[in-house]
């Protein structure tokens, strides 16, 4: 059976980037855990509907939630949801990696985020070449935890055209499809590499 993990990035009390504007006249406010949580949300839905083994991480501190996801046997992935945040001119969509099965798994997610997303391709990046607050991004999640694990920044919060994607009525069930998308080719890419490592052995034997 096809079993992953799923997470919404942050938590209650540390809920990462916030954003306020006005539009219309009127002041909007976003912030990335209550967005993460509500892709998460359609994103559970989707995958269940469609006959995967879903866990859902506790929206507690991050140790807390790698301890959770390590906790269950048998994992094929795990993922967490952000949003990103940085200059006004910064945009799109990127996937974040640590391991060499991670990377495919990654480059998965974008597979089938620019496939259905209207936004900027950042492409897939290793951790620890992304520099925050100057320093590189050295990320617990994708070190901690056990199976394969991808961080997706769905887009900036702070970037304009960015956010206004969010505003449409079916914004998280789109970006919920496309994680749906890149979770499917990534199954995909594992069940080729059987049949590969298959064919190995039979030529072998």
């Amino acid at each position: 059976m096809r079993r992953l993990a799923i997470s919404a990035g942050h938590y209650l009390e540390r809920p990462g980037a916030k954003v306020s504007f006005k539009q219309n006249g009127k002041r909007i406010t976003l912030i990335e855990h209550e967005l993460a949580c509500q892709v998460i949300e359609e994103l559970y839905l989707i995958l269940v509907a469609d006959g995967y083994s879903v866990f859902e991480t506790p929206r507690t501190p991050l140790s807390e939630k790698v301890r959770f996801i390590n906790s269950l046997p048998a994992l094929d992935l795990a993922l967490e949801v952000h949003f990103n945040a940085g200059p006004p001119g910064a945009e799109g969509t990127e996937t974040i990696y640590f391991s060499e099965e991670g990377e495919k798994l990654a480059w998965a997610m974008m597979s089938g985020l620019m496939a259905r997303l209207p936004f900027a391709n950042r492409g897939a990046k290793k951790d620890e070449t992304i520099l925050r607050n100057g320093e590189p991004f050295i990320s617990y999640f994708l070190r901690r935890t056990y199976p394969p694990a991808v961080l997706v920044e769905v887009c900036f919060l702070t970037n304009p055209g960015d956010r206004s994607f969010l505003l449409s009525r079916s914004a998280f069930y789109e970006i919920a499809s496309a994680l749906k998308q890149g979770i499917d080719e990534y199954y995909l890419t594992l069940e080729k590499d059987e049949v590969k490592e298959w064919t190995r052995l039979s030529s072998l034997s």
